[in-house]
């Protein structure tokens, strides 16, 4: 059997921008439990793009595995509890992103760690 290899995959996505709201985006590689934010991250580098209403975003996803994005609007002048949140998550394998719902992520994680994980270079499989 052959081995599978990481590859470099460009993830994109537009935040639109609405007057009187600050934007604020990131993305991360999901590396497993947290017991205070539910998933320990590893953020990543994302570039942003003025676009017409908003900001063309894009991730560099150099390997295997589940991502989050998220997209937070804050209301300009006020506190964090007004504030709208978009987030989501998805495995990056063989070149595509497969979103996944928040509450299998860790599902999906711990099948990654036990089965695909030994087939890449530098893994369990060698």
């Amino acid at each position: 059997m052959g081995k599978a290899k990481d590859t470099s995959f460009f993830y994109e996505f537009v935040a639109q921008e609405f007057p009187g709201t600050q934007l604020q985006i990131y993305a991360a590689q999901v590396q497993g439990p947290d017991p205070n934010y539910v998933f320990k991250r590893r953020f990543l580098e994302l570039w942003s793009y003025k676009v017409e209403n908003g900001l063309e975003c894009e991730a560099d996803l150099n390997e295997c595995g589940i991502y989050e994005f998220s997209i937070r609007w804050l209301a300009a002048g006020k506190g964090s509890e007004d504030q709208h949140r978009v987030r989501w998550w998805g495995l990056v394998y063989d070149g595509a992103f497969y979103p996944i719902p928040r509450e299998d992520v860790m599902v999906v994680w711990h099948w990654l760690q036990e089965y695909l994980r030994p087939l890449f270079p530098g893994g369990d499989g060698g």
